[in-house]
């Protein structure tokens, strides 16, 4: 009798077992540790709908060995590097917790159809994701950042470490060459400016600097001028604009056997009274106001040309 017991007993607590497997699987199913899983060196293309950039499409599409963003008639090459941020993010997603199952509380993560960035990932004509990133805010209890994502058509919000909202959420500017000009300062030889008909040409002499002829400013104040125009960006894009008369400033840069040429042209605009071009980046034009670019390119050339005067 003790030991049918004892069989009982232990049936029941097999029994038990079972049970609590099964619905650990089950439960296991339920909750997804990733929400994105595929090899970035088979995507083709990336279609972004960015709540900062008021949700206007954005195709991001490889051709040719290079990748290419497009947002409606505009297409351009996206700088280098651009785009590693989005490819990076998209093998690191790591769900941490269920932030809701409510379909009611997606306004409070910014995660809705209308209101969080959508993602979609293709190779060829196979979507391999298709996401809606949220807000991100700060996890105190961990000391990280948290961001919320969404799968489409799922009702469910995961909330992630790291910064992907941030990441998802890029506007079509982020993806363009806002290069100016890029060069190394000891390899430059001589500058010409053209200042609305008034010419200065600063050329390098052995170890010594001329102007226009004359002993030129001391090498630690072009050494100092090089170094603050080295890598210069463009700020706002003016893809509307076309040169219609000589500009207000001009400026020649030789490096050895190559020279970038930089032009200033006025604005209409009162808060960004400048449009800068750089053939080194010669399809894009630059709205710009008297910092940044402007004050290290013309400011900067303008100290210079003031220490040189009485030698």
């Amino acid at each position: 009798m003790n030991n049918r017991k004892l069989l009982y007993v232990l049936l029941a607590l097999g029994g038990l077992f079972l049970l609590s497997q099964l619905f650990n699987r089950k439960k296991e199913r339920s909750f997804k540790s990733e929400l994105v899983s595929l090899d970035t060196a088979t995507v083709s293309r990336i279609v972004l709908h960015p709540q900062a950039d008021g949700h206007h499409e954005i195709q991001l599409e490889k051709a040719g060995g290079r990748w290419f963003a497009q947002q409606g008639s505009l297409k351009v090459p996206v700088a280098p590097g651009a785009l590693n941020g989005i490819l990076n993010e998209l093998v690191s997603i790591k769900v941490k917790s269920i932030a809701t199952r409510s379909k009611d509380r997606w306004a409070e993560y910014e995660i809705g159809d209308s209101t969080g960035s959508r993602v979609e990932v293709f190779s060829g004509n196979k979507k391999l994701a298709d996401f809606y990133s949220g807000k991100f805010g700060f996890n105190p209890q961990g000391n990280s950042m948290i961001s919320y994502i969404r799968s489409a058509g799922e009702d469910e919000v995961y909330a992630t470490d790291g910064f992907q909202s941030m990441t998802f959420n890029a506007t079509f500017s982020s993806f363009r060459d806002k290069t100016l000009l890029e060069i190394e300062p000891e390899q430059v030889t001589g500058i010409r400016s053209d200042f609305q008909g008034l010419f200065h040409s600063l050329i390098k002499d052995s170890t010594k600097w001329t102007l226009d002829d004359r002993p030129g400013p001391d090498s630690a104040s072009v050494a100092n001028y090089l170094q603050n125009i080295q890598r210069l960006n463009g700020t706002a894009f003016l893809d509307s604009f076309s040169p219609s008369g000589a500009p207000s400033y001009g400026f020649e840069i030789n490096t050895g056997g190559s020279s970038v040429n930089l032009k200033v042209y006025a604005s209409p605009d009162s808060l960004k009274p400048f449009i800068i071009h750089s053939s080194a980046n010669p399809d894009a034009f630059f709205h710009e106001d008297s910092t940044g670019a402007f004050n290290s390119l013309i400011g900067g050339w303008n100290d210079l040309l003031k220490k040189s005067i009485g030698k």
